[in-house]
């Protein structure tokens, strides 16, 4: 398969790339990066979930194409479950950059990982919840 770290198993075939992705019926499909720099990409599907593991850094990862109506973010994040996963991913996070220039937005987290938002940059981004239309149905939490 090539010098990729993962693959994307996708119902047109298997396409070796630095990033992972769970076939999951109709266009749905879950991408995650390694513990290097990733780039992932949705390929203009619909319905997009990325995951991140906050418990280990998880490398510096780039989200092209996100769409901010209709893709997912899910973390793994240490702890207990208090019933509020926006605040237990804002709890992780140690920085926002947004950059006008390149029209990008970076979030660190205290792991190490970081991810950027590629082509999602505005004003005013202080929370994950910024990031997604729908908190509750976009974002994913997993306590461990």
């Amino acid at each position: 398969m090539g010098n990729a770290d993962l693959v994307i198993d996708d119902i047109n075939g298997v396409i070796p790339i630095d990033s992972f992705a769970v076939f999951s019926g109709g266009t749905f499909k879950t991408q995650s990066g390694d513990a290097l720099s990733d780039s992932l990409d949705d390929f203009n599907q619909l319905n997009d979930t990325f995951v991140f593991d906050l418990t280990l850094d998880d490398g510096d990862d780039t989200l092209l194409d996100f769409e901010r109506l209709i893709d997912g973010l899910s973390f793994t994040v240490d702890g207990p479950d208090t019933g509020d996963d926006v605040a237990a991913i804002n709890a992780e996070i140690s920085s926002i950059v947004e950059d006008m220039g390149d029209g990008s937005t970076i979030v660190e987290f205290d792991s190490g990982t970081s991810v950027d938002f590629d082509n999602v940059a505005f004003a005013g981004q202080t929370g994950i919840e910024d990031f997604v239309d729908n908190t509750a149905l976009q974002i994913i939490v997993d306590y461990v």
